[in-house]
């Protein structure tokens, strides 16, 4: 708990190793990519459903296009 007090430059290779570890051994990754990917489904469907009187606009297209590229992305 030590390590998470220390400033950023004042951790060793050695503390950050054993956060990471900790972090994966959990699951946290994971479960974190999972509800980012819910998240960014829910923005979409809200999207289109509140904006659909939108023209197409190169704004409109750009929303769009994150959208699809936050659903996309390999991590």
């Amino acid at each position: 708990a030590a390590i998470y007090a220390k400033p950023r430059d004042a951790k060793t290779g050695d503390e950050i190793a054993w956060v990471l570890a900790t972090i994966r051994r959990q699951g946290s990754i994971d479960l974190s990519k999972k509800v980012a990917f819910r998240l960014t489904l829910n923005a979409k469907k809200l999207f289109e459903q509140r904006f659909a009187w939108l023209p197409p606009s190169p704004h409109r297209a750009f929303l769009q296009e994150m959208f699809q590229y936050m659903i996309d992305r390999k991590l």
